[in-house]
């Protein structure tokens, strides 16, 4: 998992989240599909603000690390965490195979550098 663009792109925030949410699943046939993590315990976990903790979560959504099954609620009455999947791992609420949908995240375009237009002359240059 760790060799996949998907985590390349991530930044150090990230992976620490992810290290953090998966740190809770308890093995196979246990909680994947109910693992609880709100974005203000990460934020108190790793030192970041809220607003960041947020923008994390959606992050590893967006690379196809998490997936959200219940969505946390904060209330007067009733307060619960939002509850997450591993991709990498069999969903133990449905039964649904690994997903593993970091393998088949697609990054945005790479850069192009001074180095592809040295190439490119270098290619033009010869024929």
């Amino acid at each position: 998992m760790i060799t996949t663009p998907a985590w390349r792109d991530l930044n150090g925030n990230a992976r620490a989240a992810y290290v953090e949410i998966s740190s809770r699943y308890g093995g196979p046939n246990s909680n994947n599909g109910r693992i609880p993590y709100s974005s203000r315990e990460l934020a108190q976990n790793l030192n970041i603000s809220k607003r960041t903790a947020l923008r994390i979560f959606h992050t590893l959504q967006a690379h196809g690390f998490l997936v959200m099954t219940r969505r946390g609620r904060y209330g007067r009455k009733r307060t619960y965490a939002s509850e997450w999947r591993l991709t990498e791992f069999r969903c133990d609420v449905t039964g649904e195979a690994p997903a593993h949908a970091y393998r088949h995240w697609q990054g945005s375009a790479r850069p192009i550098s001074n180095r592809d237009f040295v190439d490119r002359s270098k290619s033009g240059a010869a024929a």
